[in-house]
């Protein structure tokens, strides 16, 4: 359980429970991995495509995704992520 975090606003926004599927699939399913903001994008549904800077900055945010700086940002799902995910029954 994520006893850190208020479940009652994650289900009241979807885009952010899609974004972080859509990272942690981008991802290989680690928590090593990271992938450019492109990568991310292509993962998205096309509805979705439009929202993935905003997507991110929320799921920075609310502290379920890492960043990594270089010459390009990378992003990548940190165990937070990986445990609200496991909670609402997307991931075994």
């Amino acid at each position: 359980m994520v006893a850190w975090f208020s479940m009652g606003s994650m289900d009241e926004d979807p885009e952010v429970i899609a974004g972080l599927l859509a990272l942690y699939h981008a991802c290989g399913g680690s928590v090593h991995g990271h992938v450019p903001t492109e990568a991310f994008r292509r993962r998205l549904r096309k509805e979705y495509k439009q929202y993935a800077a905003s997507m991110l900055r929320k799921l920075r945010r609310r502290g379920l995704i890492d960043v990594h700086k270089g010459r390009q940002e990378s992003y990548s799902v940190n165990m937070r992520g990986v445990e609200l995910l496991r909670s609402l029954g997307l991931l075994r």
